[in-house]
């Protein structure tokens, strides 16, 4: 009786293995601190900001540089004249700030208000208050016109002016209106020359030279 042979096994060769390559490991995004209104001005009654003008922006602290004689005497103008032409009611602040929302609360250069300056030992003005802003422009005239135009309309102002004394012109900016998906605007912006008059929505009887109001 013959042997039943076994089939010849056949080796198939495989493939080596292959490592799978692992990603590093991404570190962690640092997270920026935003702070809230009454955050920052408890840290302004601590006098962190002593001498300095320090702002609050949607949750971030920033500060502008000194304010030279030009952007100075533009200030002064800008304040001399909204007193002469502001109505029973009304009264020009400089350089005091505008309660915006919980987590903003600029300082603008000069903002005209309801009421007089005893309504606001308490709180500052809010939009709901406010007629008028003005800003003077010199090295901030870009973020002057684009980011703190768009605040301004989305906190409501019905007015805000840009006055830029570098370049010699004055931006008007009013009606503020919502933009989707989300932006702020004003739908009426118009500039001004040194030879023009101008008169804000609060006194449109009162118009003023552009050039009576740069430096």
């Amino acid at each position: 009786m013959s042997a039943v042979l076994a089939p010849p096994v056949v080796r198939v060769p495989q493939p080596a293995a292959t490592a799978v390559p692992v990603p590093p490991a991404v570190p962690p995004t640092p997270t920026p601190r935003l702070w809230s209104r009454k955050q920052f001005e408890s840290l302004h009654g601590q006098g962190f900001f002593e001498g300095r003008r320090a702002f609050l922006l949607r949750g971030v602290i920033l500060e502008e540089g000194t304010t030279d004689p030009p952007r100075a005497t533009g200030v002064t103008l800008v304040h001399q004249w909204l007193s002469r032409v502001a109505a029973a009611g009304q009264y020009p602040r400089t350089q005091l700030p505008l309660d915006l929302g919980a987590d903003t609360e600029p300082l603008p250069d000069v903002a005209l208000v309801r009421g007089s300056a005893r309504d606001y030992t308490v709180d500052h003005p809010t939009a709901a208050h406010t007629l008028l802003v003005v800003e003077v422009a010199d090295s901030s005239q870009h973020f002057d016109l684009t980011t703190k135009a768009e605040l301004y309309a989305e906190a409501g102002i019905v007015e805000y002016w840009v006055l830029d004394v570098l370049n010699k012109r004055l931006t008007v900016f009013t009606s503020p209106t919502t933009l989707p998906p989300g932006g702020y605007a004003y739908l009426s912006t118009a500039t001004y020359q040194p030879t023009d008059s101008v008169a804000p929505l609060a006194a449109p009887t009162s118009p003023v030279l552009v050039s009576d109001l740069l430096p």
